[in-house]
C-alpha cells in the first residue's frame, strides 16, 4: 500500500494529485521481483484523474537491508479530466527508489514513478509522475 503526491502532464491541469497504490510483489530470485500494481490518482480540485493496472519487474542490486530499486511495468491505464477526452489504452511506467528493511517480511519503499498512457489526446500522451511511500506486506 502506497501513497504520495503526484502531478500530471498533458492533461490540462497543474493541480497536485493524490496517488494511492496497491502492489503485490513476489521475489523471482535474490535480485529481482515481479510486481502486480494498481494505482489511482486524482487532483485535489477534481480537474483530472488517472488509473493504471500493470504488471512488471523490479531489480534490487543489493542484498542487504537497504537497496536501490529500478523497475518497469506495462499494463492498461486511463486518464480523464474536465478539459480532456478520456484516454485509455496500453500504459507503461518506470520506477527508481530505495527499499528499506528488505530482509524483513514487511518492507518499506520510497520511490519516484512516471506512468504514461500510450494513447494521446490533443496535448500528447497523458502521464502522471510523483513520489510514493509504500509499505510492502
Amino acid at each position: 500500500m502506497g501513497f504520495g503526491p503526484y502531478y500530471s502532464k498533458n492533461m490540462h491541469s497543474n493541480a497536485m494529485m493524490y496517488s494511492f497504490a496497491a502492489t503485490n510483489h513476489r521475489a523471482v530470485n535474490e535480485l529481482t521481483e515481479m510486481q502486480l500494481r494498481l494505482n489511482g490518482s486524482f487532483a485535489e480540485d477534481g480537474s483530472v484523474h488517472a488509473s493504471v493496472i500493470s504488471m512488471g519487474a523490479a531489480y534490487l542490486p543489493l542484498t542487504g537491508d537497504i537497496t536501490p530499486v529500478f523497475g518497469a511495468n506495462f499494463g492498461f491505464g486511463y486518464a480523464s479530466g474536465k478539459q480532456i477526452k478520456l484516454s485509455g489504452g496500453f500504459s507503461g511506467s518506470a520506477q527508481v527508489g530505495v527499499r528499506f528493511f528488505r530482509t524483513a517480511q514487511n518492507q518499506m519503499e520510497l520511490s519516484g514513478r512516471y506512468e504514461s498512457v500510450f494513447k494521446g489526446n490533443d496535448l500528447g500522451f497523458p502521464a502522471i509522475y510523483g513520489i510514493q511511500l509504500a509499505v510492502l506486506l
